[in-house]
Protein backbone atom coordinates (compact mmCIF):
# COMPACT_ATOMS: atom_id res chain seq x y z
CA UNK A 1 0.00 0.00 0.00
CA UNK A 2 1.30 3.10 -1.07
CA UNK A 3 0.64 6.32 1.39
CA UNK A 4 0.57 9.50 -0.14
CA UNK A 5 0.25 13.22 1.17
CA UNK A 6 3.41 13.05 3.69
CA UNK A 7 4.82 16.95 3.73
CA UNK A 8 8.45 16.59 4.13
CA UNK A 9 7.98 18.17 7.54
CA UNK A 10 5.61 15.09 7.93
CA UNK A 11 8.19 12.79 6.99
CA UNK A 12 10.86 14.23 8.97
CA UNK A 13 9.02 14.27 11.98
CA UNK A 14 8.36 10.11 11.43
CA UNK A 15 11.73 9.79 11.24
CA UNK A 16 13.06 11.43 14.45
CA UNK A 17 10.06 10.06 15.97
CA UNK A 18 11.45 6.18 14.60
CA UNK A 19 14.82 7.45 16.39
CA UNK A 20 13.41 8.72 19.56
CA UNK A 21 11.36 5.45 20.08
CA UNK A 22 14.37 3.22 20.28
CA UNK A 23 16.10 5.40 22.86
CA UNK A 24 15.50 3.07 25.45
CA UNK A 25 19.58 2.12 25.90
CA UNK A 26 21.11 4.05 29.05
CA UNK A 27 23.79 3.21 31.56
CA UNK A 28 22.13 2.43 34.91
CA UNK A 29 23.54 5.37 36.12
CA UNK A 30 21.58 7.63 34.16
CA UNK A 31 20.16 10.48 34.60
CA UNK A 32 16.07 10.25 33.68
CA UNK A 33 16.31 13.58 32.44
CA UNK A 34 18.58 15.22 30.01
CA UNK A 35 18.80 19.02 29.64
CA UNK A 36 17.51 20.66 26.66
CA UNK A 37 20.73 20.72 24.85
CA UNK A 38 21.94 17.36 25.31
CA UNK A 39 21.23 14.31 23.29
CA UNK A 40 18.98 11.59 24.22
CA UNK A 41 20.50 8.86 25.33
CA UNK A 42 20.49 6.03 21.85
CA UNK A 43 19.77 8.76 19.61
CA UNK A 44 21.55 11.73 17.69
CA UNK A 45 18.43 14.56 19.19
CA UNK A 46 18.74 16.64 21.97
CA UNK A 47 15.15 17.46 24.22
CA UNK A 48 15.00 20.98 22.39
CA UNK A 49 15.16 19.44 18.97
CA UNK A 50 12.42 16.21 20.13
CA UNK A 51 10.25 19.52 21.11
CA UNK A 52 10.24 21.32 17.91
CA UNK A 53 9.14 18.57 16.42
CA UNK A 54 6.02 18.42 18.72
CA UNK A 55 5.25 21.51 18.11
CA UNK A 56 5.69 21.26 14.43
CA UNK A 57 2.72 17.74 14.40
CA UNK A 58 0.53 20.44 15.67
CA UNK A 59 1.15 22.30 12.42
CA UNK A 60 0.97 19.35 9.63
CA UNK A 61 -2.58 19.13 7.89
CA UNK A 62 -2.60 15.33 8.14
CA UNK A 63 -3.36 15.19 12.16
CA UNK A 64 -6.16 14.88 14.27
CA UNK A 65 -6.74 15.22 18.00
CA UNK A 66 -7.72 11.81 18.79
CA UNK A 67 -11.39 12.17 19.44
CA UNK A 68 -12.11 13.82 16.30
CA UNK A 69 -10.05 10.76 15.02
CA UNK A 70 -11.55 8.21 16.65
CA UNK A 71 -15.45 9.86 15.71
CA UNK A 72 -14.10 9.53 11.56
CA UNK A 73 -12.51 5.85 12.14
CA UNK A 74 -13.92 4.41 15.50
CA UNK A 75 -12.68 1.01 15.22
CA UNK A 76 -9.10 1.97 14.64
CA UNK A 77 -6.69 -0.59 15.97
CA UNK A 78 -3.14 0.62 18.55
CA UNK A 79 -2.76 -3.45 17.85
CA UNK A 80 -4.14 -6.07 15.75
CA UNK A 81 -1.90 -8.14 18.69
CA UNK A 82 -4.77 -8.15 21.10
CA UNK A 83 -6.65 -5.84 19.23
CA UNK A 84 -6.58 -2.84 21.46
CA UNK A 85 -8.29 0.40 19.91
CA UNK A 86 -6.58 3.59 19.82
CA UNK A 87 -10.57 4.55 21.19
CA UNK A 88 -8.59 2.67 24.92
CA UNK A 89 -5.37 3.86 24.32
CA UNK A 90 -6.06 7.37 24.21
CA UNK A 91 -8.80 7.21 27.10
CA UNK A 92 -5.90 5.31 29.12
CA UNK A 93 -3.58 8.46 28.56
CA UNK A 94 -6.26 10.82 29.30
CA UNK A 95 -7.52 9.52 32.08
CA UNK A 96 -3.52 9.42 32.86
CA UNK A 97 -2.60 13.06 32.61
CA UNK A 98 -1.98 13.64 29.18
CA UNK A 99 -2.77 17.51 27.86
CA UNK A 100 -3.73 15.94 23.78
CA UNK A 101 -3.03 12.74 22.05
CA UNK A 102 -2.98 13.31 18.23
CA UNK A 103 -3.09 10.91 15.54
CA UNK A 104 -0.61 11.27 12.41
CA UNK A 105 -2.37 9.83 9.17
CA UNK A 106 -1.36 9.82 5.35
CA UNK A 107 -3.83 8.93 2.64
CA UNK A 108 -3.74 6.47 -0.11
CA UNK A 109 -6.30 6.17 -2.45
CA UNK A 110 -9.00 8.39 -0.52
CA UNK A 111 -8.58 6.99 2.65
CA UNK A 112 -6.55 7.86 5.96
CA UNK A 113 -4.17 5.75 7.11
CA UNK A 114 -2.99 6.30 10.31
CA UNK A 115 0.76 6.34 11.22
CA UNK A 116 1.50 7.54 14.66
CA UNK A 117 -0.01 8.31 17.69
CA UNK A 118 1.94 10.93 19.58
CA UNK A 119 0.71 11.63 23.83
CA UNK A 120 1.70 15.33 24.38
CA UNK A 121 2.79 15.15 28.13
CA UNK A 122 1.73 17.54 31.21
CA UNK A 123 4.04 19.43 32.86
CA UNK A 124 2.82 18.39 36.15
CA UNK A 125 5.69 15.36 37.28
CA UNK A 126 2.98 12.99 38.94
CA UNK A 127 0.70 12.96 35.64
CA UNK A 128 4.15 12.56 33.83
CA UNK A 129 4.74 9.69 36.13
CA UNK A 130 1.59 8.07 35.30
CA UNK A 131 1.45 7.93 31.26
CA UNK A 132 5.33 7.01 31.78
CA UNK A 133 3.76 3.47 33.55
CA UNK A 134 1.89 3.09 30.68
CA UNK A 135 4.89 2.57 28.69
CA UNK A 136 6.05 -0.66 29.47
CA UNK A 137 2.60 -2.01 27.76
CA UNK A 138 2.13 0.39 25.11
CA UNK A 139 6.16 -0.10 23.59
CA UNK A 140 5.77 -3.74 24.00
CA UNK A 141 2.01 -4.01 21.83
CA UNK A 142 3.91 -1.93 19.41
CA UNK A 143 7.15 -3.77 19.62
CA UNK A 144 9.04 -0.31 20.41
CA UNK A 145 11.62 0.37 23.19
CA UNK A 146 10.38 1.67 26.05
CA UNK A 147 10.83 5.25 26.21
CA UNK A 148 12.30 7.52 29.33
CA UNK A 149 11.45 10.62 30.59
CA UNK A 150 13.92 12.86 29.40
CA UNK A 151 11.95 16.01 29.93
CA UNK A 152 10.58 16.04 26.33
CA UNK A 153 6.97 17.79 25.44
CA UNK A 154 5.31 14.41 23.85
CA UNK A 155 6.00 10.55 23.16
CA UNK A 156 5.10 8.55 19.91
CA UNK A 157 3.97 5.13 19.29
CA UNK A 158 3.88 3.75 15.36
CA UNK A 159 0.38 3.00 14.41
CA UNK A 160 1.91 0.88 11.26
CA UNK A 161 4.48 -1.97 11.13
Amino acid sequence: MKIHALSLSTKTFLLASTLLLGCSKQSPDSDSTASKAQLIPGTRMTVAEVNGLCDQLLTHPNHAEARDWLKRHPQSLFSAEDKSTVAAVAQKLYDAGASQVVIEFGKSDGSEIPLMLTVFLPTDKEARQKIFALNPELSRLRHQAEMKDYGQKCLSFRLQE
